[in-house]
């Protein structure tokens, strides 16, 4: 399962969340150890970032984020990185 980074734009705080459905323009996700879900919402395709609410407040995320795997959590990014080098 994807993993992704929720960001609240009222105190910086950041999370982890699982994605449960993803879009050009809708992320689904539920916060990592609750069974809290949260839309979030581009409004275009060609948007950096993810917008949605909950609690009365704002939760950004990009939408890139890591896998998990039955071993543990692992960076996309670092996995290709460490491949990549001779």
């Amino acid at each position: 399962m994807e993993l992704v980074k929720l960001t609240c734009t009222e105190n910086n705080r950041t999370l982890d969340a699982s994605v449960l459905k993803k879009s050009d323009r809708f992320l689904e996700v539920v916060v990592e150890g609750t069974d809290t879900k949260v839309t979030l919402a581009k409004k275009s395709p060609d948007e950096r970032v993810y917008v949605g609410h909950m609690a009365g407040l704002e939760f950004i995320s990009t939408g890139g984020g890591s896998i998990r795997t039955e071993f543990g959590v692992s960076s996309i990014r670092r996995s290709f990185t460490s491949v990549m080098q001779p």
